[in-house]
């Protein structure tokens, strides 16, 4: 999980800390170009190690990333990869959009990628209903799992041939077929949706989206009937009830991309209304002074906004080299949510805004 991955970063993390990003040409046969790619920003890792006053330790980074082995074809991995070395420890972290080229050596990692990732990734359930039963799973970008519990799977099984209803006999004669029975085997289909829509409810919380998956005469009666309408992501016609997980998980994620592109806005929507309510602040003085207050909600930066901040006595706990990690790090400690952005999408709050957690 992305969340796992942070913790081990900031946990490993012991200067001098190099960060490597970029993106990988997917182009098939071009797996030596990425390796050329990858050994050039190591050199330049090097150069940059060179200068970093602990020699020993520089020596034991710059030869973890010579010694690592990743892998880097693009035919099974995504379009870029992060790469994080520091004494005794190195990870790589691939990452399913073309990150921005940069080589990094600082006393922190540099991790807005990952918290960039973290903010892609997002977490929803798709639910594969028909006439014989439910199964729910639980996905994200990087797992699928089903849940598997009191409540699912569900199964249906249509009894109306062994549990005919008394009123339905006549002496030697038996009614029941036609429209009677047809009538019947749809209330107990239906109550049997109802119940799966109301198991639902423990696992569709505030803004979690759900992907639906069925034959469409299923799905039509299901969302007609259920009552977390406002979860749908997305409706996925077809017979999958018995389909493999990681069939699931391909024919859901890019269902879940749309909805997302959608949803990304609504980080905007918060702004507007944190300006409105006067709980917003953005430049970077500004944001830097709430941090270290505390009155931090919600940290807002493009991914790579880099100024620089000069000491002055106030702000000087912040090296003016890596800055922005810094803060990053003080906000998380101080239970600030992070949104990584995308470049420009600030420019108008001079790359960096906060939603504060009380008015000044």
């Amino acid at each position: 999980m992305i969340k796992d991955e942070i913790i081990a970063l900031k946990k490993n993390a012991r200067k001098p800390c190099v960060t490597i990003t970029f993106p990988l040409d997917r182009s098939f046969g071009n797996n030596a170009q990425n390796e050329l790619q990858l050994k050039k920003f190591v050199n330049e890792a090097d150069e940059l190690l060179e200068a970093f006053n602990d020699e020993k330790a520089s020596k034991n980074v710059a030869n973890l990333l010579h010694d690592a082995k990743i892998n880097l074809e693009s035919t099974y991995h995504p379009d870029g990869v992060a790469i994080f070395a520091c004494p005794d420890y190195i990870k790589t972290i691939y990452l399913p959009y073309q990150p921005a080229e940069q080589v990094l050596v600082n006393n922190t990692f540099d991790i807005r990628e990952v918290l960039y990732l973290l903010g892609q990734s997002v977490v929803y359930f798709s639910l594969c209903i028909g006439k014989d039963g439910a199964r729910l799973f639980t996905c994200s970008q990087d797992i699928i799992h089903e849940v598997k519990n009191d409540f699912f799977p569900a199964i249906y099984t249509d009894s109306f041939q062994h549990e005919q209803p008394q009123s339905l006999h006549r002496g030697n004669s038996t009614l029941g077929s036609g429209k009677e029975k047809s009538s019947i085997i749809d209330e107990r289909l239906t109550a049997f949706l109802k119940t799966v829509d109301k198991h639902l409810s423990v696992y569709l919380k505030k803004n979690i989206p759900l992907v639906i998956l069925g034959i469409q005469d299923t799905t039509g009666k299901f969302i007609n009937e259920m009552h977390h309408k406002d979860h749908i992501a997305g409706v996925i016609n077809g017979s999958y009830l018995h389909s493999d997980p990681s069939e699931i998980a391909k024919l859901t994620y890019p269902v879940i991309k749309v909805w997302q592109q959608v949803h990304d806005e609504d980080i905007f929507l918060d702004i507007d209304n944190a300006i409105n309510n006067h709980l917003f602040t953005c430049g970077l003085d500004n944001v830097v002074r709430a941090v270290e207050e505390g009155n931090c909600n919600v940290l807002i930066v493009e991914k790579s906004y880099n100024e620089k901040i000069e000491s002055d006595g106030r702000l000087s706990s912040f090296k003016d080299s890596e800055a922005i990690n810094q803060l990053i790090e003080l906000a998380m400690q101080k239970d600030c949510k992070i949104e990584v952005v995308n470049d420009d999408s600030l420019a108008l709050f001079q790359h960096i805004g906060l939603i504060l957690r009380y008015v000044e």
